[in-house]
């Protein structure tokens, strides 16, 4: 994945001196990397219902409304960001249009719960 070929088809590093052909030494990026990434949500965003919150508003509207009005537009051969004239599609349009907003205001109430959950529990990484 971070591996580029030189003209002789031997493997160039892109991470300065580490050889991630080794398997060691990948397993060892893939779980540093794993923890690190593990260790910073789970303290930045420490309470897991809002972390699900989260994860939610930002996955579920555009995978149930954005995306079925997205493929049927481009199924009918109409623009994504134009309604059509003969209004064949207009409630797809409309659904694309509805779920921007209902993202957008999922988004919001998942933000402003963690910060709820902050002003009554402590800010991340602190020791209270």
């Amino acid at each position: 994945f971070l591996v580029a070929r030189s003209s002789a088809g031997f493997p160039i590093s892109l991470l300065n001196g580490w050889n991630v052909t080794h398997p060691a030494k990948r397993w060892f990026g893939l779980t540093l990397a794993t923890t690190l990434s593990s260790y910073i949500v789970s303290q930045s965003i420490p309470f897991f219902k809002a972390l699900v919150g989260l994860i939610g508003a930002m996955t579920s509207v555009p995978l149930s409304l954005t995306l079925p009005a997205i493929l049927h537009r481009r199924a009918k051969h109409i623009s994504l960001m134009i309604p059509d004239r003969s209004c064949v599609s207009t409630d797809s349009y409309l659904l694309f249009l509805y779920s921007v907003v209902f993202l957008f205001i999922g988004l919001i109430g998942a933000i402003s719960s963690i910060d709820e959950d902050w002003l009554n529990h402590g800010r991340p990484f602190s020791c209270r």
